[in-house]
């Protein structure tokens, strides 16, 4: 899977970005079932065609698909299904034509699945290393550490601010310094500025790329306040800091998620900041699939259960018989014993 870090922006206030939609729904239509079958076969060429429809209005979205999966998990009833995710390119900007574009193909392909952001779950394994051919240089996973804090932000959203450490000598490959003017006033027309040299990743993505592998586009297009890029030597860090691997960025993120108090499906664990969750009797569940399916592995416990008391009181039963014709076995032989006693006596 690979990832790309855009900065395109559209907004949807626009009707050109509405009938761009619309014109990418109409072609969807007419390459759907192609399309489908090439992702269940494992052909890129299904992507290849699904992503070139998308209109110039649309170079802020990006798509992926998964298929025989749901949430990506290969779970009960996934075979056969067909799962796009529908990225903003980790742009905020982004969001709301990401929303409009999931809810159109949600309505007018119902036998797929479409979800917010890319591809993830926490189920997913950690890269173990990120190969770049253009820098001749393979990046591995234990070449990048991390701080975290969690802070709150003025509408009292916590979000986990990230320190990113890269080690020598990866970081004088990728890394490179510039110098960056801040705004320091409370709006954007302020004239109070203040400057200072920052580490930017040079003409790659790799730390990225870690980032979105450990913990999703969702959580770090939302959750992740800011994020600041050293080399393990800079003169910023002090001495006996702790930087950790980013295995246990999952943990904090996770954190993050509690507290915003998310909605998740039932059967597939999908929140409902990736596709909307609705409530069933008793349960939340992303689909009228996944609450189907989740109702059939219930029965199938219950059946399992029941089967299991049946045969328990089967093997109770059967103890008792033998346990029965044990004691009947011990009251004949007691009664011969007492004959032959008698026989002898006499």
């Amino acid at each position: 899977m690979i990832y790309t870090i855009y900065k395109a922006k559209v907004y949807m206030n626009t009707e050109k970005t509405l009938s761009a939609i619309d014109l990418f729904i109409n072609d969807f239509e007419k390459y759907y079932e192609s399309i489908n079958s090439y992702i269940l076969d494992g052909n890129i060429k299904g992507l290849v065609i699904l992503n070139s429809l998308l209109p110039n209005e649309l170079s802020c979205i990006e798509i992926e698909a998964s298929h025989n999966t749901i949430n990506l998990m290969n779970i009960e009833g996934s075979n056969g299904i067909v799962e796009y995710f529908i990225s903003p390119k980790t742009n905020k900007d982004n969001i709301a034509v990401m929303d409009e574009l999931r809810c159109r193909c949600t309505k007018e392909f119902p036998n797929s699945r479409f979800m917010n952001y890319r591809a993830f779950n926490y189920n997913m394994p950690f890269l173990k290393e990120i190969e770049h051919k253009a820098l001749k240089i393979t990046v591995p996973y234990d070449a990048i550490g991390y701080q975290g804090s969690i802070s709150y932000n003025d509408k009292c959203k916590p979000l986990l601010n990230i320190i990113i450490v890269v080690k020598k000598p990866y970081c004088d490959k990728i890394l490179i310094k510039k110098r960056v003017v801040f705004n320091n006033g409370e709006d954007n027309n302020s004239k109070k500025t203040s400057e200072r040299m920052v580490w930017f990743q040079n003409k790659n993505n790799i730390v990225d790329l870690y980032l979105l592998n450990a913990i999703g586009e969702y959580n770090l297009t939302n959750h992740v306040g800011y994020i600041e890029i050293l080399p393990e030597d800079a003169e910023v860090i002090v001495d006996g800091s702790v930087f950790t691997e980013l295995a246990d960025l999952r943990n904090e993120i996770k954190i993050i998620e509690k507290r915003m108090n998310y909605k998740y499906c039932a059967y597939c664990q999908a929140l409902d900041i990736v596709m909307p969750i609705n409530k069933y009797e008793n349960k939340y569940y992303c689909s009228d699939l996944c609450n189907t399916l989740d109702n059939q592995v219930q029965e199938q416990e219950v059946q399992v259960q029941e089967e299991q008391v049946q045969e328990e009181q089967v093997q109770q039963e059967q103890v008792q018989q033998e346990q029965v014709q044990e004691e009947q076995v011990q009251e004949v032989q007691v009664q011969q014993e007492q004959v032959q006693e008698e026989q002898t006596n006499q």
